[in-house]
């Protein structure tokens, strides 16, 4: 609840909510991590994990994106 109320006072103070993603390939291993945040640099949430699946840049990538995504869901 806390990071909705401060996501609600980001709209009325016109601060932009940003979800930053990356995804890293070394081998048979994808790992991926993402921030979830304000435009003013306040931290909310944060993740990072080993993605599933062929090993590639992209498929750690998305795996970034997807986990974020469904955390802001």
């Amino acid at each position: 609840y806390e990071i909705i109320h401060h996501a609600s006072l980001s709209f009325r103070d016109d601060v932009k909510l940003l979800l930053v993603s990356d995804g890293s390939q070394r081998g048979a291993i994808i790992t991926y991590g993402w921030v979830f945040g304000s435009g003013d640099g306040k931290i909310y949430a944060e993740h990072s994990g080993t993605g599933a699946g062929e090993a590639t840049s992209h498929r750690a990538e998305a795996w970034g994106m997807l986990s974020g995504a469904l955390f802001v869901a």
